[in-house]
């Protein structure tokens, strides 16, 4: 397997790019949830109003689908990449294989705190490969998980009610349900580009100090007899 350092650079202003476009269309997504609750509260509302706010809430939510498919393959592809490289930054003893740390999200009840881990092990080494055990967690980090979980089960909640599955709930209590989790949404994109951000400049940092280093001298290694 091929263990070389990657530069990700270029693929981390992608996925940042990406999750930009998720928080502005979650936050889009909320107001056009609003909007539609205001049309649906007010007595009287003309027909064209309830079907204007619906068509953009429509429309977004078509927009906000095709850009998470994106954002959630580069970001698979990224976590992937970004653990791979902590053995070339001198990281040993690691609680996760490169592997693991994507195929946990999609291992039942695991995926509610084993990425969690693999994220926390993911920041730790790569601010400090060699002493990762050592490492603080930031407040930001839980956080994002915790933000992250709250999302996912809002989701679920959200296709129960569209499958039936929790009854058959009226459109004002769904645009509110749309409202609470784009809110929570916007927050969560914010706190992913962070965390990519803060990853690959510590990985980045860390990959310049052992560089500017260098090799070890032969003339100071042991020379046999």
């Amino acid at each position: 397997m091929d263990t070389g350092f990657r530069n990700l650079t270029l693929h981390t202003r992608w996925l940042i790019g990406l999750l930009i476009a998720n928080m502005s269309l979650e936050f889009l997504s909320a107001c056009s949830s609003w909007l539609q609750l205001q049309v649906l509260t007010t007595v009287g509302a003309a027909q064209e109003m309830v079907d204007t706010a619906t068509l953009l809430l429509g429309l977004v939510a078509l927009l906000f689908l095709v850009a998470q498919i994106a954002t959630l393959v580069v970001f698979a592809v990224w976590i992937v990449r970004a653990h791979r490289n902590l053995p070339d930054l001198g990281a040993e003893d690691l609680d996760v294989t490169p592997g693991w740390a994507l195929g946990w999200f999609f291992v039942p009840i695991a995926f509610y705190w084993k990425p969690y881990q693999a994220m926390r092990t993911l920041l730790q080494a790569s601010r400090d490969a060699r002493r990762w055990k050592l490492e603080d967690v930031p407040w930001w980090l839980p956080a994002w998980w915790t933000l992250w979980t709250i999302s996912n089960l809002l989701g679920q909640v959200y296709l129960r009610f569209m499958m039936g599955t929790f009854g058959k709930a009226s459109d004002i209590e769904m645009a509110q349900l749309d409202i609470v989790s784009g809110a929570i949404g916007t927050v969560l994109s914010g706190f992913a580009i962070l965390l990519v951000a803060r990853i690959w400049s510590a990985q980045r940092a860390q990959r310049l100090a052992r560089a500017s280093q260098g090799p070890v001298s032969q003339l100071s290694m042991p020379v046999a007899p």
